[in-house]
């Protein structure tokens, strides 16, 4: 809408209509997707894309120069705006493979040769993570990994190659973190193999040995470095799990060394002779190492082992196994007892019936446990006094029937008759009374078998008497 339309339909606020008018005219154009992603408008993008399906369908719409909105978006906006760019135009279904009218250059293409290296370390990289294919030839019959070595982007040039070669591994792309693992300097899988047998990582070995297995390049690199043989010396730890990891690999286990010995005839000659040796040469065995070959003094392994006198390694090579002597079985292990007295006085989670339940099941189980037994603190309370002081009158007559002693002291030289005048509740005349009449019993008891002990010594030494 012009100002003379909005001046003759008498609308007010001119310029403010004037401005919404044309946006609504801007929103229109069939090219406004890839206008925004020039502007880096993000906001309005994602607004006309979540709205209008109409727009949604034309995310792989061409300009007049045949760019779809993701081509214009890998050239044209600079950081952090490149990244959301891409990704929303993704999310929203844009073809990461399209390739543009003029030359065929695909959005991989056109981020090495048009963008500034550092943008394109960013979107060549999240290209690839969601699923760009590496390998596409544009009308030349060139490769974005062609661009990138003629321009000498050797990082990207490597990324490209690994993602070509493992496709698999397009999900380990970090995007801000990618060099360390793809770039030009990084370590290839022979070295980081040779560092997973070291560091005795059988998952890793798996997968690196995997990997190079089924690279024709990097398969004779596998066949050379002599996996079997640095897993016996190298791995220092795990040995006979990363002998494992490479048989199922698919390692060729006939490598010999510069010796003509096998993984096998090095184990014998190198290793301790202990559980260790006889766990690899399994290992080994399993995993197809073979034998029967001689090395260059003309032994095999079987012969190796007569001469070190190893009978296991012998008969484990022989397929025979000595039988082994029986053993005598283990001595009957004691019963485990149950809680302590006071441990189970000490459990604030019990009610005093359940501490009182299980007090009769331990004397049911253990009748000779001591009732008098004292804690380990520096209070050395026996259960009396602890029941005594809290007050616990079904407790106190359950160890007062287990005979426990009325007047015996603790380190503060109390006794629980003295504990009884201060509960923590107060002065208990009940069980006050009761302690101090079962200790008149126990002091009585006490005396009349001091009594009865004098007694009988007397008659003793009047019948010796007598009889002399």
């Amino acid at each position: 809408m012009s100002r003379r339309q909005a001046e003759q339909r008498g609308f007010d606020n001119l310029d403010a209509i004037i401005r919404i008018s044309r946006k609504d005219e801007q929103l229109k154009d069939p090219y406004v997707l890839h206008d925004l992603c020039l502007r880096q408008e993000i906001d309005l993008l994602i607004q006309l894309l979540e709205s209008d399906e109409g727009h949604r369908r034309n995310i792989d719409g061409r300009n007049q120069n045949g760019l779809t909105p993701l081509h214009v978006a890998v050239v044209s906006p600079e950081p952090p705006y490149l990244e959301d760019l891409i990704n929303y135009l993704l999310y929203y279904g844009a073809d990461r493979d399209a390739k543009c009218t003029p030359d065929g250059n695909t959005s991989l293409h056109l981020a090495i040769i048009y963008s500034k290296l550092f943008n394109a370390e960013i979107s060549v990289p999240l290209l690839l993570k969601e699923g760009a294919v590496p390998n596409l030839r544009n009308f030349a019959e060139r490769t974005p990994k062609d661009y990138a070595y003629a321009k000498g982007y050797a990082d990207l040039a490597a990324l490209l190659e690994e993602i070509e070669r493992h496709p698999e591994r397009r999900h380990e792309i970090d995007i801000y973190n990618w060099k360390e693992k793809f770039g030009a300097n990084r370590k290839n899988d022979g070295d980081l193999l040779e560092t997973a047998i070291q560091q005795g990582n059988a998952e890793g070995v798996k997968q690196l040995a995997g990997r190079m297995s089924t690279d024709e390049q990097q398969a004779k690199l596998l066949q050379d470095m002599l996996c079997y043989h640095r897993a016996v010396l190298e791995s220092r730890r795990n040995k006979a799990q990363v002998i494992d990891s490479l048989g199922s690999s698919g390692v060729d286990p006939r490598s010999v060394d510069d010796h003509g010995n096998t993984a096998i005839q090095l184990a014998i000659s190198s290793l301790p002779h202990d559980q260790e040796m006889i766990d690899v040469i399994k290992a080994l065995l399993k995993a197809g190492v073979p034998k029967e070959p001689k090395n260059k003094e003309n032994k095999d392994a079987l012969t190796m082992s007569i001469e070190r006198d190893y009978k296991d390694v012998e008969e484990l090579l022989r397929g025979s196994k000595r039988p082994e002597p029986a053993r005598p079985p283990p001595p009957p292990q004691p019963q485990k007892r149950g809680r302590s007295v006071h441990e189970i006085l000490a459990d604030k989670s019990l009610t005093s019936k359940k501490k009182l339940a299980e007090l009769e099941q331990l004397w049911t189980n253990y009748p000779s446990t001591n009732p008098n037994v004292r804690t380990t603190d520096n209070m050395a309370d026996t259960p009396l006094h602890i029941v005594v002081r809290r007050d616990q009158e079904e407790l106190v007559d359950f160890f007062l029937s287990k005979n426990a002693i009325v007047n015996v002291k603790n380190k503060r030289n109390e006794t629980p008759i003295m504990l009884a005048q201060r509960t923590e509740f107060g002065f208990n005349l009940g069980v006050y009374e009761k302690l101090k009449e079962v200790n008149r019993t126990q002091i009585a008891r006490k005396r009349w078998t001091q009594l009865g002990g004098r007694i009988g010594e007397q008659q003793t030494a009047q019948a010796k008497a007598n009889g002399t």
